[in-house]
């Protein structure tokens, strides 16, 4: 699929710029988005099949021309302040008064394409293909389909964690429990970045700068719970590669960091601060091993 031109939302320090089309109306009548409309059609024609409602949406399978699809509809009401009455009714019926407004629906959804298009367009392939094509005043985007895995191997899940960590570094946040697709290729993505945004840079002394130092706890903490529903894990949080790498980054920060500042190499803080990162880094080494993985 072409992508299009959305951009994601930012935040800024007076607030929030909203989700938008780079030129929507050069989007909205070009021929990718149209092709993408004829996927949306399908789904309201009941020739969908539904994956699945998350926070903000609904998800159907579709095919079009013989290429499997996932269209997803902007919702009336977040998971949170839905009923059962609302399960998939956005896609026949109108908007309940009450419910979310249109215009809120459609800026989430132009910021998940956002993500993805401007994602992809750096190259990464962690993010699926995904072009926002609102139809008949429905707020919709259509994404590339991938199949959930019964299984990610270790060397995968090391592979993900790495891609993920390249997301982080190019300037963007990684949050949401990690839904991982499979491409007809073999290759795994992510297939839901909805909440996943840039984050603010801020000048700051300490190891990474503030809204870096905010995304990598965060990458952390949804590979850690990742990790846990793996076959191979007992159920436990497993290190990946991205963990072992980060620990060594922590390691080199703090001895740089304190360095340039203590004269003295035998001062207590730095060395507690030295024992305590060396310490990590054999404790992530030992579960690793544990999980049969490479140290």
């Amino acid at each position: 699929m072409p992508r299009n031109p959305a951009i994601a939302r930012r935040y800024t320090a007076r607030g929030s710029v909203p989700a938008h089309l780079d030129d929507a109306h050069a989007h909205l009548t070009a021929a990718g988005t149209r092709n993408a409309q004829r996927a949306v059609a399908e789904v309201l024609a009941g020739r969908g099949t539904p994956l699945g409602q998350g926070n903000f949406g609904a998800s159907f399978a579709v095919s079009l021309d013989g290429e499997p699809l996932v269209v997803k509809f902007g919702s009336r009401r977040t998971i949170h302040t839905r009923s059962a009455s609302d399960m998939y009714a956005w896609t026949t019926k109108k908007w309940s008064q009450g419910g979310r407004s249109l215009a809120v629906a459609a800026e989430e959804m132009t910021h998940e394409a956002g993500v993805a298009n401007e994602l992809e367009a750096r190259g990464h392939k962690i993010v699926p293909s995904t072009v926002y094509a609102p139809f008949k005043g429905r707020p919709a985007l259509v994404r590339e389909f991938g199949a959930i895995p019964a299984n990610v191997t270790r060397s995968e899940y090391d592979a993900l964690s790495l891609a993920l960590g390249a997301v982080i570094a190019d300037g963007f946040t990684v949050r949401d429990d990690l839904l991982v697709a499979r491409r007809r290729d073999g290759s795994l993505f992510i297939a839901d970045v909805g909440f996943w945004s840039p984050y603010r840079h801020h000048s700051s002394d300490t190891y990474f700068t503030g809204g870096e130092a905010d995304a990598r706890v965060g990458l952390s903490w949804e590979l850690s719970k990742f990790s846990r529903s793996l076959p191979w894990s007992g159920g436990e949080p497993v290190p990946s590669a991205w963990h072992v790498r980060e620990a060594h980054r922590r390691l080199e920060a703090v001895e740089a960091t304190h360095l340039r500042h203590v004269r003295d190499p035998d001062e207590p803080f730095l060395r507690y601060e030295l024992r305590r990162e060396v310490a990590a880094i054999a404790k992530l080494t030992t579960r690793r091993r544990e999980a049969g993985m490479p140290a």
